[in-house]
């Protein structure tokens, strides 16, 4: 027997899942193409460092940028602000400096759960408090190669609008 279901109000993006990866050795965040461009600070900059694709970028973006994050156990989705972070178009990923989300007192733990000896679930993951709800974000992180991870993608912007909104670094310097 063939069951046939219908589905209403789909909502059709071209948005990909992504990685976004914890990198301490930057000194700034920075989003590549999945990512929502919110704001542009009109202070470019150039980017000295590794980049697989060739030569170092100059006049990159300084942005602010939406991250939709899927919660793998309720599916329910949050936005992640990233301020005053670099803009590659290039990248199809992101990378989140543990030290900027820090100063904005996001707690990062980033020692894998097989190095602590009685991991929970706040270890090896991203704990974001929003400073007027008291709410509280926690999200699991993987390990890629040697890299912390976990994934994203781009907001739609009816989600942009009407999801819960947590800001992973500050929106001034």
């Amino acid at each position: 027997m063939v069951t046939t279901r219908i589905i209403g109000n789909v909502e059709r993006t071209n948005n990909i899942e992504t990685n976004t990866d914890l990198d301490s050795r930057a000194d700034q965040c920075v989003l590549g193409r999945n990512s929502l461009v919110v704001f542009d600070y009109d202070k470019p900059v150039n980017v000295i460092g590794y980049d697989p694709n060739g030569p170092v970028e100059s006049s990159l973006r300084t942005v602010s940028g939406a991250l939709a994050y899927d919660n793998p156990e309720t599916g329910a989705t949050s936005i992640l602000m990233v301020n005053q972070a670099i803009y590659n178009p290039k990248l199809k990923h992101n990378l989140l400096t543990p030290l900027q989300l820090r100063l904005n007192d996001v707690i990062v733990n980033d020692k894998p759960k097989f190095l602590t000896d009685m991991p929970t679930e706040r270890d090896h993951a991203i704990i974001v408090t929003d400073p007027e709800t008291r709410d509280e974000l926690l999200i699991p992180l993987s390990i890629r190669g040697v890299a912390s991870t976990f994934p994203t993608r781009k907001p739609t912007e009816h989600e942009y609008r009407t999801c819960p909104r947590f800001d992973l670094t500050y929106d001034s310097p």
